[in-house]
């Protein structure tokens, strides 16, 4: 019996030879395999993987352009860019992004809205980008996070620029505003275009020229190391800044304009007719867009859309009116063209009119009447009985063929987009769109610009330009220029339309001597224009119905609702034998168009021509 006292070293020695034996033999074939591999990966795969390996180390990063500035026609800046301090949070250096948030909302207030959009940008940019969380900080706000910085490693304060309306709301329906990228733009824009900027035009010109304004991203070739940090630059490529813009707007017009419509809701579009340049463009109540720059709260937004007075509302591209007599000039002119009246043909007005056949009366604004009519009476005193008796005569299709040739019931064509076409009604507009046939009576109403027919205020300025321009049709525009950084200058060349034609040139001579007596001559409906007014003025009022009222029922807006009362309209030009300017207003629910023109046309001629 083996004593357990005394070990057995020859076994043990051959255990421990075998052990050393495998154990070398593993360890052998271990580092073949890994030969084999190095031998695979810097030898077979050399290529493949030296490519991969230089594009991990290069790293391209976007730099923002700054966005092109917006002027006047004169040279005012109406749109800039202004330095602002913004927080970014660079994910790949944040281990809880949520928790962060949290932390730094007890310092830096977070809404939910700026928390949307960081999360929504988060999708869009690579981790080792900054990405915005809190834009437009003051620095007050700036200061305080500074002195916690060193807690929030991955989160820093970035200067940048960012979109300033100086002027807030009086050019707001015009230039509109930027806003921050949402994700349906997101999956529409070319991203590389866009891939260091986080803004983009909503509305008005900022949107319509959009391409021109962004420019293009510069970047850096940076040099990173195995987890994305940045160890050096490389080489740098500057951006390619946005074109300045300079506009046809008279900024000293515009501003007259918003104080001639202090207190009134409606619109005030000016226009230069041998241009088709826009001169002003007020669409009453505005807003200031600088509230949507940074992401608008969701109370004051909501306050905006359910504001009776719709202050979000372009009316000038939306609205759509009744055109209300603004028409009879060229429901008269149309009348002329055809033979359907002459400059000497009269009716003796008794207050309203009959249809053959037919009991119910279509009266005219006048209870008494206007007696003896002739064509320039008629169009001075916007005699309704005349243009019923007219358009009887003349039938539906040949009064809808003049509004069209004057650009209603289409799109003007203008710089911005969401403009409305209005409505030109006839026989198949009614029955496409109503399914019932059309009556003589609605061809009398839509002689005075009334029932179906609706116009934008755009639509009736461009009518007004065509009359000042005795037919000529020119495209309305805003933009005049555009300027590259290099200092070229690009022109917008005025387009022009198909123009209104006449047999007889004299029928444009007539109308336009019945407009401008419509101010000039006592019994006009716009005869105080006249007034020590150091210019001539033709144009045409028209009063817009919102509700029809009954055969025996009287119209008295000191007892209707506001929202229930008529229209105010006015279109006209100045000076009638050069015009300089025309123009369309429009009044909702109040009275005195052809006062708020008087107050337009003098800040511009007076002052232009000084």
């Amino acid at each position: 019996m083996r004593n357990p006292y005394f070990k057995d070293y020859q076994s043990e020695s051959h255990l421990f030879k075998g052990r050393v034996l495998v154990a070398s033999i593993v360890i052998i074939l271990f580092f073949i395999v890994l030969g084999i591999r190095l031998y695979y990966l810097q030898v077979e795969q050399f290529t493949q993987y030296s490519t991969l390996s230089e594009q991990n180390r290069v790293t391209l990063l976007a730099i923002a352009p700054n966005r092109g500035l917006i002027y006047d026609r004169n040279g005012v800046l109406l749109v800039e860019n202004v330095p602002a301090y913004g927080l970014h949070l660079i994910p790949e250096k944040v281990k809880n992004i949520g928790e962060t948030l949290d932390a730094i909302n007890a310092i830096v207030p977070l809404s939910a809205e700026d928390r949307q959009n960081f999360y929504q940008q988060l999708k869009y940019r690579r981790r080792f980008e900054g990405v915005p969380l809190k834009v437009n900080l003051d620095e007050a706000l700036a200061a305080k996070f500074s002195v916690h910085s060193y807690q929030f490693p991955g989160v820093k304060i970035a200067a940048e620029l960012i979109r300033h309306y100086p002027y807030e709301a009086i050019f707001s329906h015009a230039i509109g505003y930027v806003g921050r990228i949402n994700e349906q733009e997101m999956t529409n824009i070319d991203k590389a275009s866009y891939s260091a900027t986080q803004y983009i035009g909503k509305t008005g010109i900022e949107q319509f020229y959009e391409k021109e304004l962004h420019g293009s991203p510069g970047f850096q070739h940076a040099e990173t190391d195995v987890h994305g940090h940045i160890i050096r630059i490389l080489k740098s490529e500057p951006p390619t800044h946005g074109n300045d813009l300079y506009l046809t707007l008279d900024s000293q017009l515009q501003l007259a304009s918003v104080a001639a419509m202090e207190g009134k809701r409606g619109v005030i579009i000016a226009i230069e007719p041998a241009t088709g340049g826009v001169l002003a463009f007020v669409s009453q109540p505005g807003f200031d867009p600088n509230l949507f720059v940074q992401g608008i709260g969701q109370d004051i937004y909501k306050q905006m859309l359910d504001s009776w007075e719709r202050p979000l509302f372009n009316r000038i591209l939306r609205g759509q009116y009744p055109p209300a007599s603004t028409v009879k000039p060229m429901v008269a002119l149309q009348g002329l063209q055809l033979g359907f009246t002459t400059p000497n043909y009269s009716i003796s007005d008794p207050g309203f009119y009959r249809l053959p056949n037919v009991k119910r009366p279509y009266r005219d604004w006048r209870k008494q009447g206007h007696g003896y009519v002739n064509l320039h009476k008629a169009i001075v005193q916007s005699c309704d009985t005349y243009f019923y008796n007219l358009a009887h005569k003349m039938g539906i299709d040949p009064i809808t063929d003049i509004y069209q040739q004057f650009g209603l019931g289409s799109p003007t064509g203008i710089d911005l987009i969401g403009e409305l076409s209005g409505v030109v009604p006839g026989k198949e507009w009614k029955r496409a769109n109503l399914n019932e046939s059309w009556y003589p009576g609605e061809t009398l109403i839509t002689a005075i610009g009334q029932g179906f027919a609706l116009a934008t205020p755009l639509q009736l300025a461009h009518m007004a330009t065509v009359l000042a321009n005795q037919g000529e049709r020119i495209k309305p525009h805003l933009v005049q220029h555009l300027q590259k950084q290099n200092g070229e200058i690009i022109q917008n060349t005025p387009e022009k339309l198909t123009p209104v034609t006449q047999k007889n040139p004299e029928h444009w001579a007539l109308i336009q001597k019945s407009i401008h007596d419509v101010i000039a001559e006592p019994g006009g409906t716009a005869y105080r224009l006249s007034r020590n007014t150091p210019y001539t003025i033709a144009g045409k009022t028209g009063t817009a119905q919102v509700f029809t009222l009954g055969q025996n029922e009287e119209y008295d807006a000191n007892i209707l609702d506001e929202h229930l009362r008529d229209h105010a309209l006015f279109i006209g030009y100045a000076p009638v034998e050069s015009p300089q300017i025309a123009l369309a207003i429009i009044l909702e629910n109040n009275t005195g168009a052809a006062d708020v023109a008087k107050q337009v046309f003098d800040n511009y001629l007076l002052r232009t021509n000084s």
